[in-house]
């Protein structure tokens, strides 16, 4: 029994400095009501970011790209049989539900690391490399294995571009503090 006690107290002690959200609460102890509305102010800024990135991205994946349906509809129509071009409205739905919810996910995220979106600079320095992080997690994870595609150069660097101008318009979007 003391055995464990110690092992949580020096786990406790380990992560005491953890914030959720930036604010001062321990992840161990019930969140404070001004902690739930951190919570909130970034779930619905990282939402709202998500969709404006979303909406460059698809212009930019629209002046891009070869005029064929996005990578998520071969990703619906794998699971749902057919060709990818029946499926390219879904497929386009799938990727706004994707794009905003990793927006939320970056807002509350670089947080939980200890990082800050205070500064417009920093945060769309983290926005490069977290459009950088999806551009090769969809490049090797999505197409490779789930998909079963092998992109040409061309596929490759439009998707990486318009990857990297996600996540950099999703870090402006949130280091402007347009909705804090």
């Amino acid at each position: 029994m003391e055995l464990y006690r110690i092992t949580v107290t020096k786990y406790s002690e380990a992560f005491a400095d953890v914030r959720l959200c930036s604010t001062t609460a321990s992840r161990f102890n019930r969140p404070l009501a001004s902690d739930r509305t951190e919570l909130m102010a970034s779930v619905i800024a990282g939402l709202a970011g998500g969709v404006v990135a979303t909406i460059v991205m698809t212009i930019a994946m629209m002046v891009m790209g070869d005029g064929g349906p996005p990578p998520t509809a071969r990703l619906v129509a794998k699971f749902a049989g057919g060709d990818p071009g029946d499926y390219a409205m879904p497929g386009m739905a799938l990727h706004f539900v994707y794009g905003i919810l990793a927006g939320a996910v970056f807002a509350v995220g670089v947080p939980l690391i200890g990082l800050d979106l205070g500064s417009i600079l920093i945060a769309v320095v983290l926005g490069l490399v977290y459009g950088i992080v999806l551009m090769i997690g969809g490049m090797v994870f999505w197409m490779r294995l789930v998909i079963g595609m092998e992109p040409d150069r061309d596929m490759m660097t439009m998707f990486g571009t318009v990857h990297v101008a996600y996540g950099v318009v999703l870090g402006a979007f949130l280091g402007a503090g347009i909705l804090a």
